[in-house]
């Protein structure tokens, strides 16, 4: 069998190509010429099926009848004229690849549709080997960066998003690209993401490949800060929101907050982020996109805003593409989670301390805990790992555990000296990262004891700096906090309770079988 010979263009009427190089003219050639017409079949028609198998049939008996005439007048031309005397380079490319697909034509007698089928793989094969795409992309590719290129597409995801049916990346992604696509110190972050990614999975802490190409987009991006006086671009901003993505997805928050306040000593010489938003929205999309993710995975405030956003429960979507925004996994934004606990702890403090509670009341505040109860209990039956997939969840169980420590004092005490006794004990857990968090958290349950309003500025301001000291924590720190509330709830006479009588079944080993 002969090998198909790869064109730069799609070979889209063979008949037609071979009549402008050898002038043949006539009703045979015309008919050849003619497009075949779509046949539109109505919805809910019985004879469908025969009518586009029909349809599918004419067309492939019409390209035979073209690939015969072009062997028939190839045959003849090569009497009269000179081997290579006038033949274009085109029409032996076109002859060549004629006689490769009429040599993989199947037998008489054999499925029309798979007839069709080869020949119409013959036609795209001829359109993909053409010039190589990756000599666009600022950064030249090796067959190892380009298989990272690949996995960022494909396979790269934050762990938030998998298991969750709504959540789409990939609209992030697009937009990653287009801004890696401005320069080369962009697309060496997302190279640096990749690479990050893949080690993870494999149980690897550090990529050394990903380190590689990150230093080279920040010495890049250096080199380009450097003279800034004829960096008129947005480049350097995309690449050092890039920057702060990478932190955030695989560094540390210390990291992600010195990229984003770089960003904003950049943006505020370039005339603020309005300006941004007029001039270039993509770059502005970006920026916005980044600052909002660390809003919501970092538990902290927006930097760049253009205005107050008038909801306090929940972290600013503005700026942020509405594609991503719609495929985002439930429960995405943890700052959204931080009020929402302590609204929950408002709400739990009034029914349980008031006595015009309803039955109803009551059992919407148990349904509450043991929901949180139950996402709690899932979280911890996933291995805890060092990797940096695995750090969010250090925030989350954070704000069930609590929820839970707060539901044992609420439920179990009353009002006075035993009350006190709790917060002494819960005063005593806290050391080292964790000294301050603790401390404001025991300052925002006295507040909901004594029956503080969750809307006040008081209580509004506590949360804040909650909100504030959780910025500045390193993954660490969430680690040790998570763990020090789990000791307390678990193993602490302070929480004495049914919870903690459930938990301590759950977390005392399991002794093994012996036999009787």
């Amino acid at each position: 069998m002969e090998q198909t010979i790869a064109l730069e263009g799609p070979v889209l009427d063979l008949a037609a190509c071979h009549s402008r190089g050898t002038g043949t003219t006539g009703k045979k050639a015309s008919f050849l010429h003619e497009p075949q017409g779509f046949e539109w079949i109505p919805h809910g028609d019985a004879s469908a099926r025969k009518r586009a198998r029909a349809h599918v049939t004419r067309g492939f008996r019409r390209q035979k009848a073209a690939q015969a005439q072009l062997l028939s007048s190839g045959s003849d031309s090569g009497k009269t004229h000179k081997r290579g005397s006038s033949i274009s380079s085109q029409e032996s490319a076109i002859t060549t690849v004629v006689k490769g697909i009429q040599a993989s034509q199947p037998c008489e007698g054999s499925d029309v549709d798979a007839s069709a089928k080869t020949l119409l793989q013959g036609m795209v094969l001829q359109k993909t080997l053409g010039p190589d795409p990756f000599a666009a992309f600022p950064v030249r590719l090796s067959p190892d960066k380009q298989e990272l290129l690949d996995h960022f597409f494909f396979g790269l995801a934050p762990l938030s998003f998998v298991g969750d049916s709504r959540a789409d990346f990939q609209p992030v992604k697009k937009l990653v690209f287009n801004m890696g696509l401005l320069g080369a110190p962009g697309f060496h972050v997302i190279l640096a993401a990749a690479a990050n990614d893949i080690a993870a999975a494999r149980g690897i802490l550090t990529s050394e490949d990903g380190l590689k190409h990150q230093r080279i987009a920040m010495a890049l991006v250096n080199k380009k800060l450097s003279q800034w006086q004829m960096d008129s671009s947005n480049e350097s901003l995309a690449s050092v929101a890039l920057l702060a993505g990478l932190e955030l997805l695989f560094g540390t928050p210390q990291n992600f907050n010195t990229h984003m306040d770089g960003l904003a000593v950049m943006l505020k010489l370039r005339g603020g982020i309005e300006c941004l938003r007029d001039q270039d929205p993509q770059v502005y999309s970006i920026i916005s996109w980044f600052d909002y993710a660390g809003s919501c995975n970092l538990v902290s405030r927006r930097r760049f805003e253009l205005g107050e956003y008038p909801d306090r429960l929940r972290s600013s979507p503005e700026g942020v593409p509405v594609k991503i925004i719609s495929s985002l996994p439930a429960g995405y934004d943890l700052c959204q989670e931080l009020m929402c606990t302590f609204d929950r702890l408002h709400t739990m403090t009034a029914v349980v301390r008031s006595a015009d509670t309803t039955v109803e009341q009551r059992l919407e505040i148990s349904d509450a805990v043991n929901r949180v109860d139950a996402v709690l209990y899932q979280s911890i039956c996933i291995p805890d790992t060092e990797f940096n997939r695995s750090r969010r969840r250090h925030l989350q169980e954070t704000l069930c555990l609590v929820t839970l420590v707060y539901a044992s004092v609420v439920s179990e005490y009353d009002e006075g000296p035993q009350t006190e006794i709790f917060i002494y004990r819960f005063e005593k857990i806290w050391t080292g990262e964790g000294r301050k968090w603790g401390s404001i958290v025991i300052g925002i349950f006295r507040s909901l004891l004594v029956g503080e309003g969750y809307h006040s500025e008081g209580f509004m301001g506590r949360i804040l700096s909650l909100v504030d000291v959780s910025t500045k924590l390193a993954w660490s720190g969430w680690r040790h906090i998570k763990e020090v509330l789990m000791a307390f709830f678990v193993w602490d006479p302070a929480c004495s309770g049914q919870l903690q009588d459930v938990w301590k079944e759950r977390m005392e080993p399991v002794s093994p079988l012996t036999e009787m």
